[in-house]
This record gives C-alpha cells, sequence and structure tokens, in this order.
C-alpha cells in the first residue's frame, strides 16, 4: 500500500517537476522497504546494497526526468554525460554497500581483520562525502 502510493506520488512529481511529491514518493518506497525488511526480521538484508542503488537510480531518474520537461537544453551532451554519471553513482553504491554489509557480516572477536573493515569503511564513508561536498 505504501510502496503504491510513492510509485504514484513520484510519477506525479516527475510529470509536473515538482520536487516535493516526487522527494515524498521516493521516501514512501524507502519506508516500504524499511517496513517489510522489519516484518520479515531475518537481521541483516543481503539484498539492500541493490535496493538501495535501484532507489538511487529511481531517483536520479526520475529528477533528471523533472529536469528536463521544465528546461531547455541545447545538444545532447549534458545529457549523456548526466546519464554517464548516474551510472557510475549507481555503480559505486552497489560496490559500497556491498562492502558494508560484508563488514556488518564480521563476526565480533575478529582482532585486527575487524578493525582494518571499520577503518575500510570509514574511509569509504568519508570518501562519499568529501566527493559529496566538492560538487
Amino acid at each position: 500500500m505504501i510502496g503504491g502510493l510513492g510509485v504514484l506520488l513520484a510519477v506525479v512529481g516527475a510529470l509536473t517537476g515538482a520536487a516535493l511529491p516526487l522527494g515524498a514518493g521516493l521516501a514512501a518506497l524507502a519506508v516500504e522497504y524499511a517496513v517489510s525488511t522489519g516484518l520479515e526480521g531475518s537481521g541483516v538484508d543481503t539484498r539492500a546494497d541493490v535496493w538501495g542503488a535501484g532507489l538511487l537510480l529511481s531517483a536520479e531518474l526520475l529528477f533528471l526526468a523533472g529536469e528536463l520537461r521544465t528546461s531547455v537544453l541545447e545538444g545532447g551532451e549534458l545529457v549523456a554525460r548526466r546519464l554517464g554519471t548516474i551510472a557510475l553513482l549507481v555503480a559505486g553504491s552497489i560496490v559500497l554497500g556491498a562492502g558494508l554489509l560484508s563488514a556488518a557480516e564480521v563476526r565480533p572477536g575478529g582482532g585486527l581483520a575487524l578493525q582494518l573493515v571499520g577503518v575500510a569503511a570509514v574511509g569509504g564513508v568519508l570518501w562519499l562525502v568529501l566527493s559529496l561536498v566538492k560538487r
């Protein structure tokens, strides 16, 4: 029910170019995933990285569609470059998500190996935050 409402809001937001219903729709999709994962109660969801990348891809493409609908572009070079950036972001989110999920599966008592995984995870998060700040 929540997911269907989220899809409807996201599509309305993309068609009208309004960010509020689009953002609300994407948030509803995230809530739907959180509720369904919580109801399963099986611990760490190993599909979370793929689901998150799918939500990122949906958000980027829907916002791009809204922007293209309300703006005038000269040439397709900007759109092609933006689509390439989106593809890299989605691939990077899958890799980062898989690494973080792997780190979550490491059992306590790992000693140095566990600390290295933690340092790598922190490094990945810092890199992501700093790369977003530069934009």
